[in-house]
């Protein structure tokens, strides 16, 4: 028997139409919501083949300095697009507690050398979605190098120097960065 014809059998006295309905639109919607969730797996997986492509292909075309240029800047827009950013401007303690909070990454601020160490949870992949950890190269890293400096100049209102000290890419089991605040 069908889940529908079930449940208009047993539409009686207080059940009526709406609720059954209602449950079924329900149901319906979560295996919407899974069959667009499997699918967006597929077009995830795919879209991290193409980007590791693209970024062999950058690799091969330009100088290291270029590539270099190019894979800051974009980790500067994709800083530059994230928005609670903003709302700390000014803020770095509140910023590193957000931090704490919304991604589980440990922070140390020494205010007296103006250095910020900001260190991920220990994991097996790149926090980006379109990193295959396995196939790209290490100055794919210095996208999160380029967006570690939009973050804090950002929010420190000043420049800043980062540097990698660990990461996922290059061998580590989390990712550290080093900010020094530069006067």
């Amino acid at each position: 028997m069908k889940r529908k014809d079930f449940l208009k059998k047993i539409c009686i006295s207080g059940i009526c139409a709406c609720s059954g309905s209602a449950f079924l639109s329900q149901n319906e919607a979560i295996a919407d919501d899974n069959q667009k969730a499997q699918n967006e797996d597929w077009r995830l997986g795919f879209a991290r083949a193409r980007y590791t492509e693209l970024m062999r292909i950058l690799q091969s075309k330009l100088s290291n300095k270029e590539f270099d240029q190019i894979i800051q800047a974009l980790g500067r827009e994709c800083s530059a697009k994230v928005g609670f950013i903003q709302n700390y401007k000014g803020d770095i303690d509140g910023y590193l507690k957000e931090l704490k909070s919304r991604w589980n990454e440990d922070s140390t601020y020494d205010q007296e050398k103006g250095i910020i160490t900001v260190a991920s949870q220990e994991k097996k992949a790149c926090a980006c979605p379109l990193i295959d950890t396995e196939k790209v190269s290490d100055e794919v890293c210095n996208c999160s190098l380029g967006w570690q400096k939009q973050t804090f100049e950002t929010v420190l209102e000043k420049k800043v120097d980062v540097k990698i000290k660990e990461s996922i890419i290059r061998g580590g089991n989390k990712c550290v960065f080093e900010i020094k605040i530069l006067a």
